[in-house]
């Protein structure tokens, strides 16, 4: 109720002179992903990866800490897949640069990289599912409507697929 009388008063009065204090603790902060990305040479795509885990973090506070809830929710889900997609795919562009050639798109990259050992293949299978969810970024290409599409399981799947990968990148080194 507190947030929905501020939000009214805001209404009422216009901006607040301080602004709500987010919860402490709450945010990863940036180093120590950074430090896990050591895999990723150039440091700011380092940085870049670890403020977008910073991002799923304040959409990971909505998800659970407020009722948002029917089409709303599945937005934020919506953009919590998206934002999971691009950290993977820039620490798998990042971890085989060198090593796998430059012409090959995600799919067939990651499916290099099992060939490597890189990552297992339920792994791969795990991403392949996370670029086809994230391909409805694309909103013309949808064919169904969108509040039907995403699931706070597609929300977890997707964090568990990161940071599996996060995981096995930071092991294969």
């Amino acid at each position: 109720e507190l947030l929905q009388d501020i939000t009214d008063f805001v209404r009422k009065n216009g901006p607040l002179k301080e602004k709500v204090r987010f919860p402490r603790k709450y945010i990863s902060p940036a180093g120590p992903i950074q430090s896990r990305l050591a895999f990723v040479s150039e440091k700011n795509l380092r940085k870049s990866i670890s403020y977008n885990f910073i991002l799923v973090d304040v959409f990971r506070w909505l998800l659970s800490v407020t009722d948002i809830d029917h089409t709303a929710k599945r937005m934020l889900i919506k953009n919590c897949l998206v934002v999971f997609c691009s950290i993977c795919e820039s620490m798998v562009m990042a971890s085989t640069k060198g090593v796998i050639g430059n012409n090959h798109k995600f799919k067939p990259r990651i499916k290099r990289m099992v060939d490597k050992g890189m990552i297992t293949e339920d792994l791969r299978s795990r991403l392949d599912w996370l670029w086809d969810k994230r391909q409805s970024i694309h909103i013309y290409l949808i064919s169904q409507p969108e509040d039907e599409l995403y699931k706070l399981n597609d929300y977890m799947k997707a964090k568990s697929t990161t940071y599996d990968l996060l995981n096995a990148l930071e092991t294969s080194e």
